[in-house]
């Protein structure tokens, strides 16, 4: 279970690929069915599925092999600051520099 403030937004990020987002405020579920598991489905298929992750964790150290992210962003409105540079001096800021 993921928390969402009002005013942020959330993105799940898998091996570097924006997999979920979400920017409604409250509670958020995150369905990981990237890795099988025992308790639902046929008992054969899931110990088979369990084995093949074992496989693949032993080929990484017993690690999952896998980058899973969370980020949050926040969407609300700050004010008194400014995103973009003011023009100073009659002119953009970046004038002077290439000028100088």
């Amino acid at each position: 279970m993921i928390a969402v403030n009002e005013g942020q937004a959330m993105a799940v990020v898998r091996d570097g690929r924006i997999i979920d987002f979400s920017s409604e405020p409250g509670a958020y579920v995150f369905d990981s069915a990237g890795e099988p598991t025992i308790f639902t489905g046929s008992l054969n298929k899931a110990v088979y599925d369990s084995f093949e992750v074992f496989k693949r964790r032993f080929a990484y150290g017993s690690d999952t092999g896998l980058d899973l992210r969370i980020y949050y962003f926040n969407v609300k409105e700050l004010p008194g600051i400014d995103v973009l540079p003011t023009p100073k001096g009659g002119g953009f800021w970046g004038q002077t520099i290439l000028a100088g």
